[in-house]
Order: structure tokens, then sequence, then C-alpha cells
């Protein structure tokens, strides 16, 4: 989770699975060669994925079935974004002039009004590590004096936690959905970890529990994927607690449960942003639109395939209807940048959109780097930069390159 490059090469891999179909007419056919490898992958990316949809529709039937863990039993739209999001750090993903500018608008938009940072005082989570895997039974010996608990309290009135309005998010010029910034949720996981150890040392376990279940339900509504990992994460970690301190926990959970949870998590996303289902697949999978994990699914797909549009918009046409139907439907999900990039609202920047329109020149600056990126498969897949059917061939070879089994290995299918 570290500066948080595990998002860009989720992002990454949905846009490297989109589905793709070939026109067969022969006016088409300028460079059949480099036509015919990208049918046979696609033939065969069709083939293969087929094999890991019973295991991702077992692990959503498990973990809908168990959505109360996850999800607000009540929601009344109490919104922790401006209590929160002024008050933790966020990471900027590269640190670029766009989001820094986003940044001081943020910060200007609160005002002179002085607030309290949510942060944990210095040594205290190092000194926890001390103690490698027996922190938990060494809880009572810790000390959290310095550690100011009140805010935990003040976020049981809010339901859901918004990241993109009043946020810096809000304040960005151009919206990259490679590198935005996002809230410093591996502090979050900290910060449970020391709530717990301070239910252990007052012999109150149940408030502790409560409060950060309370805090996990939150970040997964924040529909992002390393949202719903983080809220996970607390899970599993409350569950671990429990276990090893001899305390009941009210939700029926475990790490193995934990885990499933984070591989459905990690395997929706990919499966609906490869576009390369059924129909009836594809209605599977989105068809529980309030399960756990499905707006970040949505989102992160989004995200991905919007990358490529403007090179396969129209040989992809159906694929990309199917999945707008989904964000105009009704749903409880905000999906607010991903709504507007898709409804061509010119602040979202696409990577890719350059290609589409580059003369000849930026053509081959473009090769260049494509070469560097794609070393095994360029040489099959190059085209020459005068080619008409250029900006298509580009899409196709982001679109082809890996195979569903290194997308899907840790479902552990064979």
């Amino acid at each position: 989770m570290k500066k948080y490059s595990n998002r860009l090469i989720f992002l990454f891999f949905i846009v490297l699975a989109a589905e793709i179909t070939i026109a067969q007419s022969s006016k088409r056919q300028e460079n059949p060669s480099f036509e015919e490898v990208i049918k046979s992958r696609v033939a065969q990316r069709k083939v293969a994925i087929k094999k890991y949809i019973p295991k991702i529709l077992a692990l959503q039937k498990e973990i809908n079935e168990n959505s109360s863990l996850f999800m607000f039993p009540i929601r009344t739209g109490q919104d922790a974004g401006p209590y929160l999001n002024q008050r933790l750090d966020w990471v900027d993903v590269v640190n670029d002039a766009n989001s820094k500018k986003a940044f001081e608008k943020y910060l200007a938009s609160l005002g002179s009004t002085k607030i309290t940072k949510i942060s944990i005082p210095a040594g205290v989570i190092e000194k926890v590590n001390e103690f490698g895997s027996d922190y938990i039974k060494k809880a009572a010996e810790i000390d959290l004096k310095s550690v100011d608990f009140s805010w935990f309290n003040e976020i049981k009135k809010y339901d859901m936690w918004d990241i993109e309005e009043n946020s810096p998010l809000a304040h960005m010029d151009e919206f990259d959905f490679t590198k935005y910034p996002i809230p410093k949720f591996i502090a979050l996981y900290d910060w449970s970890k020391l709530r717990l150890i301070k239910g252990v040392q007052e012999k109150n376990m149940k408030t502790a529990f409560d409060e950060v279940v309370h805090l996990a339900r939150l970040l997964h509504s924040t529909e992002t994927l390393i949202g719903a990992i983080s809220s996970n994460a607390i899970f599993k970690l409350a569950s671990q607690f429990a276990k090893i301190q001899g305390i009941p926990f009210k939700f029926k959970v475990d790490t193995v449960f934990t885990d499933k949870a984070k591989l459905y998590f990690l395997s929706l996303g990919k499966a609906v942003g490869t576009l390369m289902l059924d129909p009836h697949v594809f209605n599977q999978l989105t068809q529980v639109s309030s399960g756990p994990g499905f707006c970040a699914a949505i989102y992160e797909s989004g995200a991905g395939i919007l990358m490529l549009r403007p090179l396969l918009g129209n040989e992809l046409k159906e694929y990309f209807l199917k999945y707008e139907s989904i964000l105009k439907s009704p749903s409880n999900c905000r999906w607010r940048h991903v709504r507007k990039a898709w409804a061509g609202d010119p602040k979202y920047v696409s990577q890719l959109k350059a290609v589409a329109t580059a003369p000849i020149e930026v053509r081959k600056q473009f090769n260049e780097e494509f070469k560097k990126h794609f070393p095994n498969d360029y040489p099959s897949l190059k085209v020459e930069v005068a080619n008409s059917r250029w900006p298509q061939y580009v899409g196709y070879l982001f679109a082809t390159v890996g195979t569903p089994e290194q997308m899907f290995e840790n479902l552990g299918v064979k």
C-alpha cells in the first residue's frame, strides 16, 4: 500500500484486459499479420477467462451473503468527508503541479479555522512493532498515554465517507485517474491497531470493536479499491485480536473469510473491466449493485477502460455502451468523477487521447516509448506510423498485452 502504487498497477491491468472485437472487413486488413495476431489473442483470451468466472461468482455469493460486515445497516447520508478529509494526510501519488495546486485551493477553502490533525505521536507505532507478531499478547504493556482517541467518537455520527467532495479532489483543474491523491488509508489501519490495544487495556473490547468496525465501514464507503482493501484489513485485524485475546467478536469472520474478501475485491474489477464476458455472465457479476466491493469495482474498471475509448471507442462500441448502462442505472454508488469523465467533461485526462490524433513525427516518439514498455510484444504487434489504423493498433497493443492467467493467478484456478 506504500504510496498506493498498487492502484496504478490495478488500473494498468484493467486497461490491458479490455474487450476487443476485430472487424473482418477486407478494407481494414491493411496489416493482415497484425490483425491475425490480435484475432488469435482475443480468441484465446475469451476462452481462458471463462474458467475464472465460476470462482469469482462463488466468492461474490459468499461475500454478498455477509454484506452486513462491510455495509452500514442504515444509511442516512451523513458524510464524514468534511471532518476526515481535512484532518488526514493525503498521499500525492506523483507529486505533480496539478495536485499541489489542488491542495492549495482546498486549504484556502477551509479558511483560517484551526483543526487538529488525526496523527499518531512519533514512536508509538514503532514501539508496537518492536513486539512483532506478539504485540496483541503484549497489549497491556504498550504505553498509549500520548495518543488521543477522541476522534473515534466524533465519527460515529457519519455513515458514509466521500473523498471526492470537500477534498483536494474537488479542486483538481485536470483529473487523471492514474495519478490523483487519496487519503493515507494505511494510517487508519495503524489507528485501528492502537484502538484495539486500548480496548484490551481498558477491559472494554466491545466499544473498541464497535469503533473500529465503524471506521472500517466508512473506509469501504469511499468507493475506492484501496478503501475496500483497507476496510477488509481492519476486519481481519479485529478477528485476530478476538481470537488471540479470547474475546467474542459479534461478526462470524476469520482470516479465511477476509482473505477471500480481498481476493474478490481485486478480482471483480478485473473481470468486469475486461468486458470479455458473455452478456449473461456480465449481468451476473453486476446484478447485485449494493454488494460489497461493487461501487469500487465499477469505478476502478471504468477509469481504466476510459483510457482506451479514444482509440477503440468505435470498435468496442457495444462494450462501452454496456458499461455505460451500468453507470447510468439507479445505484447507491456515487461514481461522481467517472460519470463526468464518461459524459465527456474535458477536465478528465485520458493518457492515450493524444495518440488518436497524433501526427507522424509524434507517432514515431510514441513508438519509441511503446518499445520500452512492451519489449516482448512490440516486435510482433508493431505497425507503420503512417498506417491509417495506427491509433487502433496502439489501442490493441495495450489491450492484448497480459493474460487472464496473470490477472487471476491468485484465484488458484487450474
